[in-house]
């Protein structure tokens, strides 16, 4: 029994460091922690925490292969070949229905990238594909650049779409 704590059951008081590393070798994710929480006299200052089991690095890969299909369901061009390309679509593109690489750059034209060369948006050969905004600085900036090029709002999708909110900060000018 702990000496500040009558209730015998209680045999460890914990920090909040101290349960989240609990909770993380027993395999489950923090996802909210808050303290204050009033219990009683003798608890004044209680936590709660939401965990949820992890994720096995497999099982987090088909997850976000899943929200990628989910968010594009039909074949689709990347817009904006740059680092967050790199490091948040290409990995996962042998999963995917991709049909082109789009920069707005003309310096990256002709450039290849595994199968694809990077290209300029074509009405006539990309008209009935989904575009990804492959871009987290720039997003504002192909966002406009497909509206000039005649490309509905809905038909682009975020990564933010695919990662979740607030991954990137395009939203107010898609939607003026």
């Amino acid at each position: 029994m702990l000496a500040d704590d009558p209730n015998v059951e209680h045999l460890h008081q914990f920090s909040a460091g101290s349960l989240c590393a609990l909770l993380q070798r027993a395999g489950f994710t923090v996802q909210r922690l808050t303290s204050g929480h009033f219990e009683s006299l003798v608890y004044g200052d209680s936590l709660r925490i939401l965990a949820r089991p992890s994720q096995s690095p497999e099982s987090k890969r088909a997850s976000l292969i899943a929200r990628f299909k989910l968010a594009l369901h039909r074949p689709f061009a990347v817009w904006g070949i740059g680092g967050d390309y790199l490091s948040y679509v290409a990995p996962w593109i042998a999963s995917l229905p991709l049909k082109a690489l789009i920069d707005s750059n003309p310096a990256r034209h002709g450039e290849r990238i595994g199968e694809f060369s990077i290209q300029t948006y074509d009405k006539d050969r990309h008209k009935d594909l989904l575009i990804l905004v492959a871009s987290l600085r720039f997003a504002t900036e192909i966002t406009l650049d497909a509206k000039a090029c005649g490309v509905a709002a809905g038909s682009l999708v975020y990564l933010d779409d695919i990662y979740g909110e607030p991954f990137s900060k395009h939203r107010a000018t898609e939607k003026s």
